[in-house]
């Protein structure tokens, strides 16, 4: 049973959650053969003032 673990920023729709859940679990039926109910996927969002890139919050580097 695949479990995958997808980490993003906060700030998605639901619609998007759906799409990419969709998306991911047809690769991993194509790509392992394993059954589309085996696959789980566990979505984590990350607050952008809690995520950095070279030391420097998220939020901040659009600034």
């Amino acid at each position: 049973m695949p479990f995958i673990q997808v980490h993003l920023l906060a700030g998605r729709s639901k619609e998007q959650f759906e799409d990419l859940a969709k998306g991911i679990t047809e690769v991993v039926v194509k790509v392992l053969g394993v059954a589309p109910e085996s696959v789980w996927i566990e979505f984590i969002e990350m607050p952008k003032d809690r995520f950095s890139i070279s030391g420097v919050l998220y939020e901040n580097l659009k600034k």
